[in-house]
């Protein structure tokens, strides 16, 4: 759906606004991890309290930061659902190449904390298809390799596992250049159905497909006003995450700085102790070698006296 300027002078429009739920507050737990997805956990969290996807599939999930809000969204809710991220974990030309470390991490992580909910399917995209029934899926993630080419064929092979209640998510819509597609899909694609995009954490679009999608929830998209009003909301509380995951980086950055001062220091003490040490051995060495000396000195006056 197209997003028109808006005349009014105010955002807030008389009828129907996004509905603000919990969801859309969510902090993530694993926001320790640079991503660009970031800023759109705020989106995710309210559109799984929304529309209570049982099905949520994910396309290309790499550290699995997008993945992760879903399931933790999910688990908060306390719903029944499963998710799934589909991915080889080797990377790709605009992901870059890795090893099977980033996998494992994530398999533990979301083994201990979502058992119940969360799937990790190590494969292609292609070759999961056969995994899910046509009409089973009720939210699809695009966000695997990002050419044109790609992720249209992604689009176009992924779209009939989407149940009545389908939505698709693509990331990056606000990417050009190194050969990123995504944004064109999106173009061809956001005025067919009902949509919503983001310009903020590269940008994100999501399609309404489904047809028997509760459209009450969906009446803000009506209205320009009110998109912009759920565009700006959803771009302040994105920032907020990210400002959260800067504060905690800097805690961790200024936690290592302490720890390696005091190892610093702990070297410093050791070292002055060897030192004090030494010299302490050096003065008793001098003392040592004085009283000698003046031994010698003493019994070579006291005998050249009795020459005399």
């Amino acid at each position: 759906m197209r997003v028109l300027p808006c005349r009014s002078k105010s955002i807030m429009c008389k009828e129907g606004r996004l509905n603000i739920n919990e969801s859309i507050f969510l902090q993530p737990l694993m926001n320790h991890k640079d991503s660009a997805w970031r800023g759109h956990a705020p989106f995710a969290g309210w559109l799984v309290e929304e529309f209570r996807p049982r099905t949520i599939v994910e396309l290309g999930s790499h550290t699995g930061f997008s993945y992760l809000v879903f399931c933790q969204a999910v688990k908060a809710l306390g719903y029944s659902a499963k998710c799934y991220a589909i991915d080889t974990w080797e990377g790709d030309i605009h992901a870059g190449l890795y090893g099977n470390d980033i996998y494992k991490e994530l398999k533990s992580y979301s083994d201990d904390l979502y058992g119940g909910t969360s799937n990790l399917l190590k494969m292609y995209f292609d070759n999961a298809l056969n995994n899910f029934e046509d009409g089973s899926v009720d939210l699809l993630h695009i966000d695997g390799l990002h050419t044109y080419d790609a992720v249209k064929h992604d689009y176009e092979t992924w779209k009939p596992k989407l149940s009545t209640q389908g939505i698709i998510l693509f990331h990056d819509t606000c990417v050009k250049g190194r050969d990123f597609g995504v944004w064109k899909l999106w173009e061809e694609l956001k005025d067919e159905y009902p949509s919503i995009s983001f310009t903020h954490s590269s940008g994100l679009g999501c399609l309404f497909v489904g047809n028997d999608l509760n459209t009450s929830k969906l009446d803000f998209l009506k209205d320009p006003c009110k998109v912009i009003q759920a565009q700006l909301l959803c771009s302040f509380l994105g920032k907020h995450v990210d400002e959260i995951h800067r504060l905690g980086k800097a805690a961790v950055a200024l936690e290592l700085l302490t720890h390696s001062s005091k190892a610093i220091e702990e070297q410093l003490r050791q070292q002055l102790g060897i030192l004090t040490d030494k010299c302490s051995h050096l003065e008793l060495e001098i003392k040592q070698k004085n009283d000698s000396s003046f031994k010698k000195i003493t019994r070579h006056l006291i005998k050249s006296r009795r020459n005399f």
